[in-house]
């Protein structure tokens, strides 16, 4: 499928179609560019160095995650999330070392995301109700993050098996949540909204499951169904409550 590229040289801006196309002696995506013309007038206003970089590294970001749900990481080269970009080539090393250097980088935004919606456990407590329905709704936020995007997803659980910084981060960051839940369940006790003798068991307990339903989701089924979701939701309540 092509698209329309707008490149400039100069204070020169001209116009190419990008088509991509699977190079049939090496089997990787690659870009085909077409230069269309010289765009004249220059209609929308240039942007400024940083938003512009800013823009091409989101594009490279969002590249990565479509060329990760059609092909294995293992397969993906710098050039073709270039092509997929729409970009030329050297531009990706602008913006990355390497293609695992842009894997956390989209990782690191998509866990943003899913952060920005899913309910904290430091806000300030509520009633009963209003903890049970937090609980509900992190599980909820949590479990339905990788529906839309699988493939990196595998891609990211994969390359960390085998990478030892990688594999750290993630206990690191898991070791935060956990902290965090565990912090929550003891002001829960203090409130008197719950009576967990062992937050800390408990904690662990439980993010163990939800790591086991998440690793489903993400290595061996195509989504998690709202029944499995609505599952996990009761056994965190009724664990803590």
């Amino acid at each position: 499928m092509a698209h329309e590229v707008v490149k400039r040289v100069g204070t020169r801006a001209y116009r190419y179609s990008v088509e991509s196309y699977r190079d049939p002696a090496s089997g990787k995506v690659r870009g085909r560019w077409t230069y269309l013309g010289r765009v004249d007038g220059d209609a929308a206003p240039r942007r400024r160095g940083a938003e512009a970089s800013a823009a091409t590294r989101e594009r490279l970001l969002e590249a990565l995650e479509r060329l990760l749900e059609r092909e294995d990481f293992a397969q993906i080269g710098a050039d073709d999330i270039a092509a997929e970009a729409g970009v030329a080539h050297g531009t990706f090393y602008r913006h990355f070392r390497n293609k695992r250097d842009a894997l956390i980088a989209a990782f690191n935004r998509a866990k943003a995301e899913v952060e920005r919606t899913r309910p904290s456990f430091e806000a300030p407590l509520g009633s009963l109700a209003d903890e049970r329905l937090r609980v509900r709704r992190w599980v909820e936020s949590a479990l339905g993050s990788p529906l839309g995007r699988p493939g990196f997803l595998r891609a990211w659980y994969a390359t960390q098996a085998g990478d030892a910084e990688l594999s750290e981060l993630r206990r690191a960051r898991r070791a935060e949540t956990a902290a965090a839940f565990v912090a929550y369940l003891g002001l829960l006790n203090l409130a008197g909204l719950a009576h967990i003798e062992r937050p800390e068991r408990l904690a662990k307990t439980l993010l163990t499951l939800f790591d086991g339903v998440f690793r489903a989701a993400v290595l061996d089924l195509p989504q998690i169904d709202a029944e499995t979701i609505a599952g996990a939701c009761d056994v965190f309540e009724r664990a803590i409550f």
